[in-house]
Order: structure tokens, then sequence, then C-alpha cells
């Protein structure tokens, strides 16, 4: 078309060239996705028929639409400017077919159809992009096959054949552009043979020697490879574009997963420190579990709480120190290393102040890690590490547990809230047991007082009594007298029931004692005894012979406290009465001899005397102090009727 034009330009000043001319369209191309037609972005009007792109697709699939996207608009790009230089050159055809149109009319009707196809690509945008760059693709090879057969196979048809192969890879893709390689190579291959047989006779063939046509073809030339110059240079921008957009997208990927694998690297700490923790914190359970419940013996639950924390923590040495009455010292309680546990006789003592590890803790209450092998408290061949930890109980600190390690730095910060509080644990079990120890021991001391104390008041009641022994027998046998049978005594002393059966011939003796006991203290025997009879006493009859005798203790305590209380009573009664009597008069002598009188009445005196000093101890004042009284009972009488 462009050749067309400026031989009509030519004409239009005077010089008519010699054949009719042919026009020329210089092609464009914009580069398409190589995945086909159907997958071309679609226009607004198209867009209600497409699917919305699901925004789980992946990051390859983004920008592969983003480049479609950006083809699109290089190929608008393209028809735009394609449209405007061929309206140009459509009023220059316009010019020359007004001024001629016999000679022109059917010269120009191919190029204004090419020209109505243009207008048609550009305008209609609501037509999918890959129909469009397929038409452009088709216009191309139409005024390449259009140039060869009106100039021949030496003109511009070559180029617009070769425009097409290229814009068939880059719009439709590699294969297409393979195929319409072929196909270009076949039709200028079909325009050299038919030329050199004479079949194709071209109206306006190349003619070096004329200006226009060397300007013709030089301007198509120009026109071409600027067009796919521009072409090339958008798509690489456009694929520039996406590459860095994709590049970008790689690199906050590779920081993401940077990110995410120092997440998961934290997450795997996170989790095994958790897992520690967690172990620790069974471990610390079932060492105040164990060393809580099962042992309430001090000695022993040292023993074993130190054997738990070693084995549990797989440590080289443990040593648990308790402090004295004193709180000056702390000494070794029990130990524990991989060579088994052993308390010394003399147990090692620490003076408590901040020279030691041990003495550190205590005296400040504080977890003291030590910082070399000198600090160690007990050192020894294997220790490398070494930890003591106050032994806390009821805001008191009653020791401190040291714990020992083949390994360096074994007692990070973080384990030490978990170690003291198993400390604190063992502390109040320590505690528990210590208090329960000395509960017991006051126990034991009150019981032995009760049992002196039932001791003593149940001597005083048989010593008041007249018979030592009951007794009741059948007529024909013969009573104890006073004796005490053998197994009586050995009931007394055994503190359990004797059962002796007959030997079976009838003649032997069935004998069953069983001892009185009030609060573990004997009281007497009960007894019972068969002759002659073959008697085996059952298990029945000694459960009840038990139980009897249990009542009765319990029966005889009652009305010996009864008789106790009664006789107390009677003394608070004579008492006073007594005070009463003596209140009754105001006159000191009178007081003294009521006193004196009715304590010797009450108590049974034949005389009694009360005698007042004051002062330094002469005869004379012991002669006028001393008041004497008759207290017999018949002769005051008779002295309170004289008086």
């Amino acid at each position: 078309m462009t050749e067309r034009t400026i031989i009509g330009l030519l004409d239009t000043t005077g010089q008519p060239p010699t054949e009719p001319p042919t026009p020329a369209l210089p092609p464009s191309s914009i580069p398409i996705s190589d995945t086909g037609p159907e997958e071309m972005p679609t226009e607004a009007a198209d867009a209600e028929t497409e699917q919305p792109t699901p925004p789980e697709r992946s990051t390859f699939l983004a920008w592969k639409v983003q480049i479609q996207e950006q083809q699109t608009k290089i190929l608008n790009v393209m028809l735009t400017s394609l449209l405007g230089l061929g309206t140009a050159i459509a009023l220059l055809l316009i010019v020359n077919l007004v001024r001629e149109p016999d000679r022109w009319l059917l010269a120009y009707i191919p190029y204004f159809v090419a020209y109505a196809v243009l207008v048609t690509l550009a305008l209609g945008r609501h037509i999918r992009p890959a129909v469009r760059a397929t038409g452009l693709i088709g216009l191309t090879y139409g005024m390449g096959i259009i140039v060869l057969l009106t100039e021949g196979t030496l003109s511009a048809a070559g180029l617009y054949l070769t425009t097409g192969a290229v814009l068939s890879s880059i719009l439709i893709g590699q294969q297409v552009g393979i195929a319409a390689a072929v196909i270009s190579s076949l039709i200028y291959a079909a325009g050299l043979l038919t030329e050199h047989l004479g079949w194709l006779q071209p109206s306006a063939p190349y003619d070096a020697t004329v200006l226009p046509s060397v300007l013709s073809m030089a301007g198509t030339y120009v026109l071409i490879n600027a067009g796919i110059i521009f072409v090339q240079s958008m798509s690489n921008r456009a694929l520039t574009s996406a590459l860095e957009e994709a590049e970008q997208e790689h690199d906050a990927a590779i920081h993401s997963r940077a990110l995410l694998e120092e997440r998961a690297n934290e997450l795997g700490k996170a989790n095994a420190l958790l897992q520690k923790r967690t172990l620790q914190l069974q471990t610390v359970a079932q060492v105040s579990s164990a060393a809580t419940f099962s042992v309430l013996d001090p000695d022993k639950l040292a023993q074993q709480a130190v054997d738990l924390v070693r084995e549990r923590f797989a440590l080289y040495h443990v040593a648990l120190f308790l402090t004295d009455e004193s709180g000056a010292w702390a000494g070794l309680q029990a130990n524990a290393n991989e060579l088994g546990h052993h308390v010394p006789t003399e147990k090692q003592q620490i003076q408590i102040d901040t020279s030691s590890t041990v003495g550190w803790a205590i005296v400040n209450a504080w977890t003291r890690v030590a910082a070399d092998r000198s600090e160690i408290t007990l050192s020894l061949p294997n220790t490398r590490s070494e930890i003591t930890l106050p032994l806390r109980s009821r805001g008191r600190i009653i020791g401190a547990l040291t714990l020992q390690s083949a390994e360096r730095d074994a007692f990070p910060d973080e384990d030490i809230p978990v170690l003291q509080t198993m400390t604190d644990q063992i502390a109040v079990a320590m505690d528990n047991a210590q208090l329960f120890t000395e509960t017991q021991a006051h126990l034991s001391q009150v019981e032995e007082i009760q049992k002196q104390y039932v001791r003593e008041r149940w001597a005083e009641f048989i010593a008041t009594q007249t018979a030592p022994h009951y007794e009741r027998t059948r007529p024909d046998v013969t009573s104890l007298e006073g004796t005490t049978p053998p197994e009586v005594e050995q009931a007394l002393l055994k503190r359990r029931p004797i059962v002796q059966s007959d030997s079976g011939n009838g003649t032997g003796q069935a004998t069953l004692v069983v001892p009185i006991s009030l609060r573990e203290q004997p009281l007497g025997v009960l007894g019972l005894q068969e002759t002659g009879s073959g008697r085996e006493w059952t298990s029945d009859e000694v459960a009840l012979i038990e139980a009897v005798a249990d009542q009765m203790a319990l029966a005889i305590e009652n009305a010996r406290l009864l008789e106790e209380t009664q006789r107390r009573a009677e003394v608070e009664r004579l008492t006073a009465d007594i005070a009463t009597r003596i209140r009754a008069s105001t006159q000191v002598d009178t007081i003294l001899r009521t006193a004196i009188r009715e304590l010797g009445r009450t108590l049974r005196a034949s005389e009694g005397v009360i005698q007042l000093h004051v002062g330094p101890d002469t005869a004379a004042d012991r002669e006028r102090g001393l008041i004497t009284a008759n207290t017999d009972p018949s002769v005051v009488e008779d002295n309170d009727a004289d008086d």
C-alpha cells in the first residue's frame, strides 16, 4: 500500500508510472501466549462468559496471565497505530481515485477491503484477542500473496510472508509458527516455480531502475522491520516486567521459605524444650509423690529422695544437707552417686556462711551454680558442674540440695525453676516427716504418761479392794485359794489369750485366759477352765471372751472413775463445809480453833496444832503463837455444847 501511495503521489505531480501501482501494507506484530487462542484474556464484553481466576492459582499462572494482559495491550496499540497509518494511506488513495476513477478503481478495491478488515480488528475490542491476532496474521499473509501476484517474487512479498510466520510464532505459538514458516516457504517456492515456468505474469514487476519501485521496496522493508522491532521491544518489556515480578515473587518465596524454616526450627526447638519441660515436670511429680507418700522417716526419706533425683535426672552425684537446731551448721543427711549411696557415720558438717555453695544458698535462700571446680561442695573425680538449691518449707530454709553432673554447663537457667520446684516439694516432705516424727515422739510421751497414770490409779484402786481376785467354781472343784496359775502369768506377760484344750482322753483341763487391758495397759485376766470334758476352745469362743474382757475393762474403768469422782466430790463438800464454819466467826482465835477442829474431825485425828509465828524464832514467841485443840469427835461435841 505504501508503494502505491508513493506512485500515486508521483502521478499527481505529472510523472505517471509505466505500470499500475501495487499498494503495500506494513504488518504488525504482538507477542501472544503460545498456549493457543483459547487461553487469551477476554475483553469487557466477553467477560461474562469467562470463569474468574480462582484465588488459589499459583504464582506461575498469575504472572502468565499478567503477560497475556500485557500482550493484549500491545496488540491494541499495534492495531491502533496501523489504523492511523492505514487511514492516512486510504485518504491518499481516495484522492487518486477521485482524480482518475477509471484507472485506479479496480486496483484499489483489495486495499480498501484490507483497510476495512483493519478497522474491524482495531475497533472490535469485544472480539477475543486471539481472534484479532489471527486476523492480523491472515491480513499479513493476504498482503504477501497480493504483492507476490502483482509484483512477482522479486518484491516485498517475501517480507510479508516472513512477517506472517514470525507473527504466528509470537502470537499463537511455536508449533504454529513452524507450520506458518513452512507454509510461507511453500507459497514463495510456488511463486518462484510458476514465475520460472512462465505461468505467473506480474502486472507490475519490481524494476530496480525505476526510482518509485526502489523507494517502495525500501519503505516496505523499513516499515516491516520497524514494526517487528517495535513489537519485539514491547514484548521484551512485558516479558522483562513479568520476569522481574516473577523474580520478586521468587525472592519473596525464598524469603518466606527462609522465614518458614526459621519458624519451623524455632517450633522444633520449642517443641523439644516443651518435651524436656514435660519430662522434667513428670519427674518432679514422680519424685514428689514417691518422697511424700511412701516414707515418713526423715533419714529414709532423705536417702530415697536423693536416689530418685539422681536416677530420674541422670546426675553424677546428689547430696542433701539439713540445718541443725542452732542454724549455724548444715549436716550431710544423705547422698547418692553412680556407684551407689553412702551416708558416713560422722556426717559432714558445713558452716552456714557464704564461703561454700551450700552455705551461700541457705543464707541467701537462692540457687547457686558453682562457677568453677574450686566452689564445688563435695568434689568428686568426675564432677564438672554443680548447682545448689535451698530447701524451703513454710517460709524457712531447712537445708540445701546439691546436684552434680559429669557434663559441663549441665544446669541452664531455664532448668532452675523446675529444679527449685522439685526441691521445694522435697523440703515440704522432709519438714512433714520431721513434724511427723516429733508428733509421734510427743504422742509416745503422752501415751506413756497415760499408761503411767492408768497404772498408778489402778494400783491405788486395787489396793483399796478387799479381794485380789474374783472366782466362781462348781461345788466339786477346788478353789484357787490365792494361788496364781501359770496361764495367768503368761497372759499378763504376753498380753494375748492363752488357750489350752483338753488332750482328748477326758482327764485333762481346757483353759482359756484372756488379758483385761485398758489403753494397752494390762489390768488383770479373765480365765475359764473346764475339767474332764475333752473341751476344745473355738475361735468364736475366744473372740467372745476377748470382747467380754474389753467390755469388762471399760466397765471397771468407768466404775473406778465414778468412785474417784464421788470421792473428790466428797472432799469438795467437806472443804466447803469447813470453809463455811470458818467464815462464820470474826475472831482470830475462834477461826483458828474452828479450823483445827474441823480438819481433825474430817481426818479422824485426835489432836491438832496451829502455830502462828512472825519475827525472831524465840521460845516466848512460839509459846504465844501456839494454839492447840482436842479434835476427838466426842470431846469436840462436848466443847461445842459448852460453848
